[in-house]
Formats: C-alpha cells, structure tokens, sequence
C-alpha cells in the first residue's frame, strides 16, 4: 500500500531533506540561499516546513545542493533520517532514564578510577 502525506508533512520532510543535504555538504542557510537565489529567510521557512516552495524554487535548491529534483523530494526515502541523526542522544536518554542507578554506578566508578576527577 502507497502512504499518503498531508501538505504539513510532506513540507516538513522536504524541510527534513534540504537540511540533511546542505548540511552535509556544508553550507550554511545563507550560503544556500545565495546559492539558489533566494533569501536566507526562505530557505529558513523552507527547512522549518512552514512555506510550500514551487516547483521552480525547488529546481533551484536542487541545483544548488547539485542534487536532482527527486532526491530532494523523496519523501519516503527518509522516514528515519531524524532518528538516525539523533540515535546515539535518544538511546542515552532512554538509558539514562530507565538505569538511573547504573549510569550513577558507573559515573563514581570514573571518579574513583580518576581519583576524584583528579588525573
């Protein structure tokens, strides 16, 4: 069966998609923006999920982060992408609040072998 997207969150993953593109090759919004010919602020929005780019707009984003037009709209593709980017802080939470005492254990364990903090 095919998903279905409402507009709020297709945006938000094409958001999603923009930042994980020009994040990685290292560019800021602003940098971007000069890039694609359009504000800073745009691209913000952009990101954010908050405007809804035409298809024009987003051939220039594409071109500027020299992706094609359908990588930066493939929606499906990412369904994990925020999960992967954030796994190793997400599984530290959930151990850090399911084994409270372990994390404290291991915590005075390191300041013992450190000699209180002290090396």
């Amino acid at each position: 069966m095919k998903k279905t997207f409402s507009k709020q969150k297709v945006l938000r993953k094409i958001g999603e998609r923009c930042i994980k593109f020009r994040t990685e090759k290292k560019l800021s919004q602003k940098e971007l923006a000069a890039m694609a010919g359009v504000s800073p602020a745009y691209i913000g929005r952009v990101e954010r999920g908050e405007t809804c780019p035409n298809i024009d707009t987003l051939y220039k984003i594409a071109n500027a982060l020299e992706i094609s037009l359908s990588e930066l709209t493939n929606i499906e593709e990412d369904d994990g992408y925020i999960m992967d980017k954030y796994r190793d802080e997400i599984e530290y939470i959930l151990f850090m609040s399911l084994y409270p005492d372990k994390v404290m254990k291991v915590i005075r364990e390191i300041f013992e072998i450190t000699n209180g903090g002290l090396m």
